[in-house]
C-alpha cells in the first residue's frame, strides 16, 4: 500500500540560473535531474519526493524548507550531484556526509553503487562551518550527497552519459534498502546527528 511506503527526498543539485558545474556543452543541473527522475522511476518500494521537477532554480534555504515540510518526515534525503576539477585527469565518485546517520546512510548506497569509475572514498562534510553543503545538515534526517563522477574527466562523462538509467538503478536500490533496513531504528536522541 501507498500509505506503508516511507518517503525519501531525492534533491537535484543546482537547477535554473545555477548551472552547476559546466564543461562544454555538458549542465550539472541536466544531468543531476535525469538521474533524479531515473531514481525516482526505479523505486518501487519508497515514495520519492524530489525537491525540483524541473530546471528551476532553487536556493539551499528553499530545499530546506521543502524537507522541513514533508509529513511524514522522510527516512533520508540524497543530493545528486557531479563534480569538477581544474584539472582534466581529475576522476571518480564520491560520497559525502553531515553526521552519524548520513555516514550509514553513504555506506548503504555505497554497497549497491559501483560503477566502473574512480572510488574517491566516504566522506565528512569538512566545510560545515561555511554552509556549504547545508543539504546535509540543516534538517534532521539521514542526509548523503553523491558526486558521480567529474563532468571535467571525458571518461567519467563518456560512462555516465551511456549509463543515465543504470546509475540511477543503483542509486535507487541503495536507498530502498536504507529505507528498509534503518528507517525507524536509531531515531530516538539523534535529531541532530543528520
Amino acid at each position: 500500500m501507498m500509505a506503508n511506503k516511507p518517503f525519501v527526498v531525492l534533491d537535484a543539485g543546482h537547477g535554473g540560473r545555477d548551472p552547476g558545474a559546466v564543461s562544454g556543452n555538458w549542465l550539472e543541473k541536466d544531468i543531476t535531474l535525469r538521474l533524479v527522475h531515473g531514481v525516482k522511476d526505479f523505486s518501487p518500494t519508497v515514495l520519492p519526493i524530489l525537491t525540483r521537477l524541473t530546471d528551476v532554480y532553487l536556493s539551499l534555504p528553499s530545499r530546506i524548507a521543502i524537507i522541513k515540510k514533508i509529513h511524514p518526515p522522510p527516512s533520508c534525503v540524497l543530493s545528486i550531484h557531479l563534480n569538477w576539477s581544474g584539472k582534466s585527469s581529475a576522476n571518480g565518485y564520491e560520497f559525502i556526509y553531515g553526521g552519524e546517520r548520513g555516514r550509514i546512510l553513504c555506506q548503504v548506497l555505497n554497497q549497491y553503487f559501483n560503477p566502473p569509475l574512480n572510488f574517491r572514498g566516504i566522506k565528512l562534510d569538512l566545510e560545515a562551518s561555511k554552509k556549504k553543503l547545508a543539504i546535509l545538515r540543516q534538517h534532521p534526517y539521514p542526509a548523503a550527497l553523491v558526486e558521480a563522477g567529474f563532468i571535467s574527466n571525458k571518461g567519467d562523462m563518456k560512462y555516465i552519459l551511456g549509463n543515465l538509467d543504470e546509475i540511477a538503478k543503483m542509486l535507487a536500490r541503495g536507498i530502498e534498502k536504507y529505507a528498509k533496513e534503518y528507517v525507524g531504528k536509531n531515531e530516538a536522541g539523534s535529531r541532530n546527528t543528520g
